[in-house]
């Protein structure tokens, strides 16, 4: 149905093809930073409240976060236009980062007061279906409630589409993130009820993220929220699915194989949705990524009059087949020789065809300290009917298949060896036969876990992960004596850590720990970390404990960047960002019988007490769950840390803040707190001269300083240029001091111990800024050390004669004076 509301004639946006549907308004989120979020009609403001952010990653682009705070509201006067009497849809993705509760908001408008005078509302289902959309409206004194009946799960993007026609039904669809998501799919998905009549208007707001009144807030991201004055098809739910709410699409779209597929043929019949325009389509296709993209002339296929293209077949291009174990790239330009804005250049695609050979092997060539009771799993190559498997702990043996090496042949692509040594290396290799002939694989080889035998030296260290395993390690050991060791899950790298070795993660591994669940009950515990991020998310760091709030700990980054400790019914939070990209020593104490009160959780960061005064009653009760995992949420399976960690920790008792202190040295005896600080930047005034804090028994230090990393790293007191001098004091000057702009420069203290002897030290590293810094501003305020009165502009203050005094200077300047609503410009004073 396809009818016009007359009073939003005046908001024409964009036009669809197939039904006249107007975009009221529609939100990208793609602001990222800020409090006001702007439709892209630029006719209606959202402004966030709370903890509320615009740097998140969003399903397109950038999104919303709602902290589960205040959430965002449109203007009263531009929430008129979304009072539908008629007909309408409102399309939006969400991801939350909690599970849902009842009653959860994604869309409130209603009157101010609520109750029966409501207009309509997007929200969670209550009871045992908290994970359902739910949709209800009101009308004349009665309402109206329907519920979509597929799961939302937590952490994943789901895209909740209403569609209210006013003769006809109400129509939801619950769609995720790679769902293949074509016409006959959103028909399939969609479940509908009769309309009860329109919908009465009200005077309130519209919230995003939030009850009109408060409460019943939502914990995660939004994106691509979507307004529309008409019912839209199946097909143009289909649309928005793949275009971020964009009733209009030049480009090609959803293609066929999808982007990233796997295809088991060495042929292919490329598919896609034509854009809005398109007379013809430009077809590239090829084995490199740049060619495909830049359009060279080995890439084009073709222009076809088609939304289709076979290759891989005799009469079509690559008439000798496709290859396997290669992937391949495409792309479509949409072509419309009378428009002046054609040709429409397309996103390059992919997709892949297996290699004969196995792969995906599990584990990968070259592991340590794998488990001794590892199973050994791989992915068949392409057409592979039957997997022959050799296994042994002699390279030759299992190269060559000799001795009892070969294992048989296996229908399905895994075996278990059995229980294998400790600390001994073995060698496995995979034949793939696909019917026609055995396709020999290479040899890979393994190390089992090491013989740890490890004394408990301190009975409240109950978890100590050094991280110092590296390369190829898929374990890491446990140094407090306890045997709780861990196993490395996914993508992730060993680098140089802030002491050893660390592990480096991009948002996809993580470290789960066997069998291990955690200080339970309402035990006190500390926990501590080294860690180094940039990204300004909410990122697990330490979790453990069942899904039940209460019952768990989340030791966490929140979206603002701050250290949060909590039990998933409250938290105590940090005051620093530490998404800077330096390396920060986290430590949380939770005391005996807390509550989510900062009179039982202390925060420190860099041994500094970090914590937000906060009162919260929820109690700690922790219960036996799922293994205690480092740098990801295993409940939900996200919040996986983008960044490195090194040197966890976890203590049975309360720690004081000098243990605090010692804990983040690591190393008593090193030398510590270096000046600058490593891998800082600071401006030419502040890099020199060098500082530290000496070791607990170091009588005189040993300076190395120099631009390379490796020699720095590696020299001793005979390596000229690199050793500087040995001293008593904790400070030193280069004499060909730095550069403007230079670096990075390394350097490294050695402490000569009172005993006699040498305790190397830790590489550092800085450079040098391009420019002096004035003033940052950060430590202004409207309060006791505003702007004007630091900077003598504007007002005076006190009285001649007696300090302090300023006349002030006549520029009537007031910038953070209390009486202002601001402390600083809110606009460009004086560009440049």
């Amino acid at each position: 149905m396809c009818k016009k509301l007359i009073h939003l004639v005046s908001f024409v946006l964009m036009v669809s093809q197939a039904c006249n549907a107007i975009e009221v308004a529609r939100w990208d989120f793609e602001e990222t930073s800020g409090t006001t979020a702007t439709d892209q009609s630029g006719l209606y403001v959202a402004t966030l409240g709370g903890s509320d952010t615009l740097d998140v990653n969003g399903r397109f682009g950038s999104g919303i976060d709602f902290g589960g705070d205040d959430g965002a509201v449109v203007d009263a006067a531009g929430s008129e236009a979304f009072r539908f009497t008629e007909d309408f849809t409102i399309a939006l993705w969400v991801k939350s980062d909690v599970e849902f509760a009842a009653h959860t908001r994604f869309i409130d408008i209603s009157a101010t007061t609520g109750g029966l005078q409501d207009s309509y509302r997007l929200f969670t289902h209550s009871g045992d279906n908290t994970d359902n959309f739910k949709f209800m409206s009101r009308q004349d004194g009665s309402n109206t409630q329907n519920i979509h009946t597929r799961d939302m799960p937590a952490g994943t993007w789901i895209m909740l589409v209403l569609r209210h026609d006013l003769d006809g039904d109400v129509t939801m669809n619950v769609l995720q993130d790679g769902d293949s998501v074509d016409t006959a799919f959103v028909a399939a998905n969609s479940e509908s009820w009769p309309t009860a009549g329109p919908i009465v208007h009200a005077e309130g707001e519209l919230k995003l993220g939030r009850k009109v009144e408060g409460g019943r807030k939502f914990d995660g991201q939004m994106d691509a929220l979507a307004f529309y004055d008409e019912v839209l098809t199946d097909d143009q739910v289909a649309r928005i699915f793949h275009t971020s709410g964009s009733l209009e699409y030049p480009l090609a779209s959803v293609p066929d194989p999808a982007d990233g597929a796997i295809l088991e043929a060495t042929w292919v019949n490329l598919a896609w949705r034509t854009g809005d325009y398109a007379v013809s389509h430009d077809l590239y296709f090829g084995t490199g990524l740049d060619d495909v993209n830049d359009g060279a002339e080995g890439a084009f296929v073709g222009n076809l009059a088609e939304t289709s293209g076979i290759l891989g077949l005799p009469g079509f291009h690559y008439p000798d087949g496709l290859v396997p174990g290669t992937t391949y790239y495409w792309r479509v330009d949409e072509v419309n020789d009378a428009d002046p804005n054609s040709p429409w250049k397309g996103p390059v695609w992919s997709f892949s065809i297996p290699p004969k050979n196995a792969y995906n092997l599990d584990p990968v060539d070259g592991a340590r300290f794998v488990d001794p009771n590892v199973g050994l799993a791989w992915t068949g190559g392409f057409g592979a009917k039957l997997h022959h498997i050799y296994f042994g702990d002699n390279f030759d043996d299992v190269n060559d298949g000799t001795g009892d090496t070969y294992k048989g042949a296996l229908a399905d692509p895994a075996y278990t060896p059995g229980t294998l040594e400790l600390d001994k290396t073995y060698y496995w290799r995979i034949d793939e036969f696909d019917g026609a002939g055995m396709n020999k694989g290479s040899v890979q080889n393994f190390q089992t876990f090491p013989e740890v035998q490890i004394a408990i030296t301190d009975p409240n260290l109950v978890g100590w992960w050094k991280l110092d395993e590296g390369l190829g390690s898929v374990a890491v050991v446990d140094s407090s004596g306890y045997g709780r060791h861990g196993n490395v899950i996914g993508d992730s790298q060993w680098i140089d850590g802030y002491d050893g070795d660390a592990l480096a993660f991009d948002g996809v591994g993580y470290i789960q720990m066997k069998d291990y669940k955690g200080v339970l009950g309402m035990h006190a515990f500390s926990v501590s970390i080294w860690l180094k991020t940039s990204t300004i998310a909410i990122q697990e760091l330490i979790w453990w404990g069942t899904q039940s709030g209460g019952q768990r700990v989340e030791f966490r980054i929140h979206s603002n960047g701050h250290i949060r400790m909590g039990n998933g019914s409250g938290q105590v939070e940090g005051l620093t960002d530490v998404t800077d990209g330096q390396w920060h020593h986290v430590t949380v104490t939770v005391a005996e019988n807390a509550t989510n009160s900062s009179s039982h959780i202390r925060i420190y960061i860099d041994g500094e007490d970090d914590t937000l005064e906060s009162t919260d009653e929820d109690a700690f009760d922790i219960t036996s769950g799922l293994d205690l995992t480092i740098g990801w949420r295993p409940s939900q399976g996200d919040r996986a840390i983008h960044g490195s960690i090194d040197d966890v920790r976890i203590f049975d008792k309360v720690l004081t803040q000098t243990e605090v202190e010692q804990i983040m040295r690591i190393d008593l005896l090193l030398a510590w707190k270096p000046g600058p600080a490593n891998g800082s930047t600071p401006d030419i005034e502040n890099a020199t001269p060098l500082i530290w804090s000496p070791g607990d028994m170091a009588s005189q230090h040993d300076i190395y300083f120099g631009t390379d990393k490796d020699a720095v790293k590696e020299a001793d007191t005979s390596t000229a240029d690199i050793y500087r001098a040995r001293q008593s004091g904790t400070s030193y000057m280069p004499p060909e001091g730095v550069e403007w702009g230079g670096g990075p420069y390394y350097w490294r203290i050695d402490e000569n111990n009172t005993d006699g002897t040498v305790t190397k030290g830790r590489v550092w590293s800085f450079s040098v800024t391009d420019f002096i810094l004035i003033d940052d501003f950060e430590a202004y305020d409207a309060n006791d050390n505003q702007i004007w009165y630091a900077w003598h502009d504007g007002l005076g203050y006190g009285a001649p004669g007696v300090d302090p005094y300023f006349a002030g200077n006549g520029t009537g300047a007031a910038v953070g004076d209390e009486t202002t609503a601001s402390y600083t410009e809110e606009t460009i004073v004086n560009g440049g």
